[in-house]
């Protein structure tokens, strides 16, 4: 059964109106999953999952409740490098866990967890996949890169001093298609500890140190969420082809 997470209940509306047979379950009152159908496979989706901390333990948690063979990580995030505007949409090649600083302690670079990758690498045939089929619904916004995620919701580039940002264009020495989020790295994490395939799919709704809250640039990102639901749909549709494929051969 894939797994689908996400942060809001937006980010999943199109595959909550396309799935049949729902059955829901809460962890809290508004954090909540639930399984059911779409386009003939078996799929659960989670929402309401803030922070990090959060989302590693609902993965692990319906990781092996369901025996997931994937993970796809669905929501909003912010641009950090230049080249990412509001409304495009970004899949993560790799992703760094922003807030962890044990290199004082440990034999460690800055962001790497101890026994650990120092980036935890999207899946590739997950990456490929997305942006091949990613051409049928989008035209020019759509991005692969780097996801810086954290459990902080940094406002200002002057927030990540810490991670060796030079002249303000570079995180930990990277400088191309930069994105911030605060929930994919628990969920990198989760998935790298049981061995899952994993990907990150956003719609980069601010840029880091303009308006948070800006109504145009909302309604610009939300505009995107029914063909981001689409292109998920399509990817679980792939994966569960290749998957039976596979069993069969």
């Amino acid at each position: 059964m894939i797994l689908v997470i996400s942060t809001s209940r937006d980010d999943i509306l199109y595959l909550e109106s396309k799935m049949r047979n729902k059955k829901y379950e809460h962890f809290t009152d508004k954090c909540i999953y639930f399984t059911g159908v779409i386009v003939g496979q078996e799929i659960c989706v989670a929402y309401g999952i803030n922070t990090n901390y959060m989302s590693g333990v609902v993965t692990t948690y319906l990781i092996n409740k369901f025996n997931a063979p994937a993970v796809i990580n669905i929501g909003m995030a912010r641009s950090f490098s230049n080249d990412l505007r509001v409304g495009d949409v970004f899949i993560s090649r790799d992703i760094c866990v922003a807030d962890v600083n044990l290199n004082c302690s440990n034999r460690v670079k800055l962001s790497e967890i101890p026994n650990m990758p120092e980036m935890f690498i999207g899946d590739i045939y997950l990456v490929n996949l997305l942006n091949r089929v990613g051409g049928r619904f989008f035209n020019n916004n759509l991005k692969s890169g780097t996801l810086v995620s954290s459990n902080n919701y940094y406002e200002s580039k002057d927030d990540l001093i810490k991670l060796n940002i030079s002249d303000g264009t570079q995180i930990l020495g990277k400088s191309i298609h930069l994105a911030l989020d605060t929930e994919a790295g628990g969920i990198a994490v989760a998935c790298n500890l049981f061995k899952v395939p994993f990907v990150s799919v956003k719609i980069i709704q601010y840029k880091i140190g303009e308006e948070s809250f800006n109504k145009e640039n909302m309604i610009k990102a939300l505009k995107m969420y029914p063909n981001v639901g689409k292109l998920v749909t399509a990817i679980i549709a792939e994966i569960s082809s290749n998957v039976t494929v596979t069993i069969k051969s």
